[in-house]
């Protein structure tokens, strides 16, 4: 059994004022771009966190809990203020170790005052860290913060990652006087590879992918993606209101279902991107985007109550492009009137094409149906992963070149001489033929949907690649 120091990592809030860079921060230390910036104050809402590794100098890595909230003292719209200051509240009184950001460029305010205060109260480990110091006049000036009574702050520039290993360190020993041996040697390989299907008599073998199963919740604006998030995590993880766009970032939402761990992903949702590339709603659009590519299976959401047209178009398209797996959410179908054959119907009359996916009718606000969806999700998840063996392949594509004959464009025809599974999540095959070319469209998605069911579902994505064998080869397999 794994001892609890290594199950639970400590968690670290990074707490201030608005618009002193914590979300800059966040992205400096997570080492990607996990949460929105902009020089608009009170652009986070939610309540953003990762899972970080921070290299200690004794040679041991600690694992901590990051977690970047909204500004305290944030003016917002008054529908969602209080719920900001939940999310607020939830950060810096769920962690063990507060990051307390000031702005070295304004000095002390008196929304910096009423911060520290704040911490002060909490009589937790505190780390301040004065941002924004990218020339030593700022620096020499942002010493007037050891005055607030919480220590010397260190002085760091976000934006351009200086000093961020300073902090780091500094993050660590904190951790440390709680947790003397948080530390953990480092992993003997930094990136962790799907291991290799072995040889068995299996017809479809499992791959593993570390890391909890991960979950896009996609869809448009207000059509209840995080009152799903927080009907599944049992609890107010992201900020609920009727104002669309409330949710701005992809938020990630580490959730323990009936045993299973999985990470949710809750989207910012899908919109025109007609307002400019540097406005928040457009970032939102491309972190929602983003995170469709890092998921393993898409919840495609439908507000039953709302007109189907280009958003859904727009979303469908988008997890087709990624070949992700993805199950189609029909939501608050408590109010819904009408059947689900005839909603369905509705449904691919105005997508314009067949819906090849599971469907799901639920009501995320009176908690109905939320759990099926993610046990479908995982069985999509599990099939996935898995491996034909060669010679369910060669079946299957006996059956392919009966059923359906050999494909032709002008004088082509084409033929497959063999295949193989040459990757997993999603399952991609790769077919040596004659001529790519010969193969069109519809073809294609006749030999997609046929090693989708080899492997346990039509409804299962899969990636094909063609690979034109020399005409050399060719010559050389009809004299054998």
């Amino acid at each position: 059994m794994e001892p609890e120091n290594r199950r639970t990592p400590l968690a670290v809030a990074i707490a201030g004022r608005p618009n002193a860079g914590k979300s800059t921060l966040f992205n400096a230390l997570t080492g990607r771009m996990a949460a929105i910036t902009d020089d608009h104050a009170g652009t986070t809402r939610d309540l953003v966190e990762a899972s970080i590794e921070l290299a200690g100098d004794d040679g041991l890595v600690y694992t901590v809990r990051l977690m970047d909230a909204g500004g305290m003292g944030v003016i917002d719209e008054p529908g969602i203020a209080p719920k900001i200051e939940r999310a607020i509240n939830r950060a810096v009184n769920g962690a063990d170790v507060l990051v307390f950001l000031v702005d070295a460029r304004t000095g002390i305010t008196d929304l910096d005052l009423a911060a520290a205060e704040r911490i002060r109260r909490l009589g937790k480990p505190v780390v301040v860290a004065a941002n924004k110091c990218e020339t030593e006049e700022a620096e020499r000036d942002a010493h007037v913060f050891s005055r607030l009574g919480l220590g010397r702050p260190i002085m760091i520039a976000a934006l351009e990652k200086r000093n961020i290993r300073e902090l780091a360190s500094a993050i660590i020993d904190a951790v440390k006087t709680l947790r003397p041996d948080a530390g953990a040697p480092p992993p003997e390989n930094d990136v962790a590879d799907v291991p290799a299907a072995p040889r068995n008599k299996r017809s479809a073998v499992a791959a593993r992918r570390p890391g909890p199963m991960r979950i896009a919740v996609l869809g448009r604006r207000n059509c209840g993606k995080s009152t799903f998030v927080n009907a599944l995590a049992g609890g107010e993880r992201c900020i609920v209101s009727e104002i669309p766009g409330t949710t701005r970032d992809s938020v990630d939402v580490l959730i323990n279902c009936r045993g299973r761990e999985l990470l949710v992903i809750d989207t910012a949702g899908i919109a025109r991107k007609r307002e400019g590339a540097r406005t928040v709603d457009f970032k939102s659009t491309v972190r929602t985007e983003r995170a469709v590519r890092r998921a393993d299976v898409v919840l495609l959401f439908i507000d039953c109550t709302v007109p189907v047209g280009r958003l859904e178009r727009h979303a469908f398209r988008l997890v087709k492009e990624n070949c992700k797996p993805a199950i189609l959410t029909v939501n608050k179908w408590d109010l819904s009137t009408v059947s689900h054959k005839d909603f369905l119907r509705y449904l691919e009359k105005k997508l314009r094409f067949p819906v090849n996916l599971p469907v799901a009718f639920i009501s995320a606000l009176e908690n109905a149906g939320v759990r099926r969806v993610v046990e479908t999700a995982a069985e999509l998840f599990e099939l996935a992963g898995k491996r034909l063996g060669t010679g369910v392949l060669n079946r299957t594509l006996s059956e392919i070149a009966a059923g359906h004959g050999s494909p032709s464009s002008g004088t082509k025809t084409g033929r497959i001489f063999y295949a193989t599974q040459t990757g997993v999540y999603p399952p991609v095959f790769t077919l040596f033929v004659n001529h790519a070319d010969a193969f069109d469209e519809p073809y294609r998605r006749f030999v997609e949907k046929k090693l989708a069911a080899a492997l346990g579902s039509e409804e299962l994505p899969v990636k094909l690649l063609f690979r034109e064998r020399s005409r050399r080869k060719q010559r050389r397999g009809r004299r054998r």
